[in-house]
């Protein structure tokens, strides 16, 4: 990690990076609490991030588009386009214009598989092959971490001064992010073009995986359990309204507490999985998830916390 921080343009891109973390977070939250806001419904704020997992479906023409081209200048183009896109959300002044929200949040999430994939693939070119680790580590903990305090910031600058700053903020950070990526000193190579058609190269992963006895059980697995992950994005809206009776922006507070369970088990997981497996270690995931679950029935706000961390 020494020799990492004392790596100038990796100094640079993860301090850059992290930047855009925090416009991220507190943007993605914010505006499922203000759809709730303006609809009263959860069901609408909970497709708030359906729109953006679905934009984030478009991860494999990402794929496909950064094998193509030079990822320093697509990454800059990425992050400048999405500080344009969060800003039509200034336009929405009411229930009337939800679907513009909706709208926008698919763009956001195509938008963000786009850059994810420039990242992943810039950071190989622009650390040396033993630094990748750390780099990717660095990258992961920054994000994780800042999830304790995005969530609060993006649900306390909505109630406070409303969706304009947050969405503000948000493009400043894309801005930010874009000059980080301007500033690096790497000599990008000429990417090499396969010899592949675009639909091989489309379909590569998941025929690698369907291929791969060790990778297609654990996706079928993980596909199960996303599809009920997807229900957590509309459940909390009810959990704090009809469970817990607060504000829709005390969400802020439990996504805060589910960053900090994602920082205690990212550092827990590698070591239980040395003592254990990396099945074992999947299946007790999943079975604190159910446990965590149960626990949000009850409508106690200390069984609640504990439940989101």
């Amino acid at each position: 990690m020494r020799r990492l921080i004392s790596h100038r343009d990796a100094r640079i891109y993860i301090a850059g990076q992290s930047f855009s973390v925090i416009g991220d977070s507190a943007l993605w939250l914010a505006m499922g609490i203000w759809v709730k806001i303006l609809t009263g419904s959860n069901s609408a704020a909970g497709l708030t991030f359906f729109a953006f997992i679905c934009g984030c479906m478009t991860a494999p023409f990402s794929g496909v588009v950064v094998d193509r081209l030079r990822r320093r200048p697509l990454l800059i183009a990425a992050n400048l386009g999405g500080a344009a896109l969060v800003c039509v959300l200034l336009l929405v002044h009411g229930r009337g214009q939800v679907w513009l929200i909706y709208a926008v949040m698919f763009g956001y999430g195509a938008a963000n598989g786009m850059i994810t994939a420039g990242q992943t693939a810039l950071l190989t070119d622009l650390v040396p092959g033993d630094l990748l680790g750390e780099a990717n580590s660095a990258m992961q903990m920054m994000s994780q971490g800042l999830r304790l305090i995005t969530p609060l910031l993006g649900a306390g600058l909505l109630a406070w001064a409303g969706a304009r700053p947050v969405i503000l903020l948000d493009a400043g950070t894309f801005a930010i992010a874009a000059a980080a990526v301007l500033a690096l000193r790497l000599r990008e190579p000429r990417p090499h073009r396969a010899p592949a058609r675009w639909r091989a190269e489309f379909t590569a992963g998941i025929r690698h995986v369907a291929d791969t006895r060790a990778l297609r059980r654990p996706l079928i697995a993980v596909l199960i359990a996303v599809s009920a992950f997807g229900f957590f994005e509309t459940v909390p809206f009810a959990v704090v309204g009809q469970g817990l009776h607060r504000s829709p922006e005390f969400l802020g507070v439990l996504n805060s507490l589910q960053g900090a369970g994602a920082l205690i088990g990212g550092a827990l997981a590698a070591p239980v999985m040395r003592r254990t497996s990396e099945r074992a270690l999947m299946a007790g995931g999943l079975a604190a998830c159910a446990m965590a679950a149960l626990l949000l029935i009850t409508g106690s706000l200390p069984l609640v916390l504990v439940a989101m961390a």
